[in-house]
């Protein structure tokens, strides 16, 4: 089988864990918010931290959802995640949580006015999954008792 073979099973392999630890930050915050937050801090020097300074999601049914997000690394800085609307039909689901009809894996991401290509975004994503895993794994480890590793 030629790698390029393999791209698709990898990339959704990928999703799949995006869209599960996506989930693992705040458990208040919508996944889809979550994962932009993480994307974004993918696209930053690692040393620069990112204090956010405001959200805007506009849901624009099959048009698809916008997550803007706003912060400051010392300078101001702005992201826009694009999501896909992907419901098939109302449910109890999308009725009780109007987010839920939207992917968890955007389709784009613009920083500060540029948007990011397809193989670029791509990478964004699996970094993105990768910090998360490194954050959760960094959560079990705080978890376990001291005495758990001897």
């Amino acid at each position: 089988m030629r790698t390029s073979d393999k791209m698709p099973g990898t990339l959704f392999g990928l999703l799949a864990c995006a869209t599960f630890l996506s989930g693992c930050g705040n458990p208040s915050e919508d996944v889809r918010l979550s994962f932009c937050r993480t994307l974004v801090l993918t696209q930053l020097p690692a040393t620069t931290p990112a204090v956010w300074t405001g959200v805007t999601i506009d849901a624009r049914g099959y048009d698809g959802l916008s997550i803007r997000l706003r912060f400051e690394t010392p300078s101001a800085g702005e992201a826009v995640c694009g999501y896909p609307w992907r419901s098939v039909e109302d449910t109890a689901l999308t009725l009780a949580d109007p987010l839920a009809a939207y992917g968890t894996s955007p389709t784009s991401l613009e920083m500060n006015g540029r948007l990011l290509s397809r193989p670029a975004l791509a990478k964004a994503i699996k970094d993105a999954v990768v910090l998360q895993a490194r954050g959760l794994a960094g959560q079990i480890r705080a978890a376990l008792p001291a005495s758990a590793g001897h």
